[in-house]
């Protein structure tokens, strides 16, 4: 099933109207959220080797690939395709009220 994009400015904005929230910060916390836009933390040495690596990959060309026999494929497509196994654990969780829901 697709969905066409939601194109008519007033139903974007009954649409968009029903997803936001308000948040409420204290004065002290208001001012942290503030202070972070404004001054980011440095990145990490871990978050900058990976955008490093992201940024090679991208300009190489060279995407992550692999390449199945015509058997491999089948069956691949037969596990996608196939309804999902049961859980019960996952059921009863998605059946629970969210938290921000109260």
């Amino acid at each position: 099933m697709t969905r066409e994009p939601l194109t008519d400015p007033l139903l974007l904005a009954q649409a968009t109207e029903l997803i936001v929230e308000t948040i409420q910060l204290s004065a002290e916390d208001q001012r942290a959220v503030a202070d972070s836009l404004l001054n980011p933390p440095r990145p990490s040495p871990a978050m900058v080797r990976a955008a490093e690596r992201h940024k090679r990959l991208i300009r190489s060309g060279n995407e992550p690939r692999f390449v199945l026999d015509k058997r491999s494929w089948e069956e691949f497509v037969a596990e996608i395709d196939a309804p999902p196994a049961d859980n019960p654990s996952l059921r009863t969780l998605l059946a629970r009220k969210p938290a921000w829901e109260d």
